[in-house]
């Protein structure tokens, strides 16, 4: 999992590289480390960082970054202040699984895939009331959504049918 930040200076991501998953910043110009932002698997509050599926991602102006890590046997969004690494807000939902979160461009809302039931289907949830959304409600597997620049379209992938037969594993990039 890793993101570029807005102005394209800066690669947050997602490493076991300690033996640990931790959450890093590194310059994109250079390569060296700015910033372990999150230590991983040592409390409570971050039981696992999802290393494979979490996703993560900016905030248009830089100043936070989201991504998914386990608390209390939960997956919740976690809204971590760059470059202090202070924990800003956690985003916890009655789901089984919470994947690849992504920003809108005014940083208000984040959409993502949750996971109920075997089911994953696409949300979005409203930073400051925590107000919950979901946008798909389905069979079929959605993944990795992401805004429009203007916020008022999600593409996402998903093996949902588009003409005929359902073929499961046979993906394609939707709009909604």
């Amino acid at each position: 999992s890793s993101s570029i930040s807005p102005t394209g200076t800066k690669i947050a991501f997602i490493s076991d590289r300690s033996e640990y998953t931790d959450v890093y910043v590194a310059s994109a110009i250079d390569g060296r480390i700015l910033r372990r932002l999150v230590k991983g698997e040592r409390s409570a509050g971050f039981e696992s960082v999802h290393l494979f599926r979490g996703g993560i991602d900016w905030s248009s102006d830089e100043k936070f970054l989201v991504f998914v890590a386990k608390s209390g046997g939960k997956d919740g969004i976690v809204i971590c202040e760059y470059p202090s690494g202070r924990i800003k807000k956690r985003l916890v939902f009655d789901l089984d699984g919470v994947y690849s979160p992504s920003l809108s461009s005014d940083n208000q809302k984040i959409t993502f895939v949750g996971v109920k039931n075997g089911f994953s289907d696409i949300y979005i949830v409203d930073i400051k009331t925590a107000d919950l959304q979901k946008i798909t409600y389905d069979i079929y597997e959605d993944r990795d959504p992401s805004f429009s620049s203007s916020g008022d379209t999600i593409v996402f992938v998903s093996d949902r049918p588009q003409d005929g037969e359902w073929e499961p594993g046979s993906f394609a990039i939707l709009l909604h």
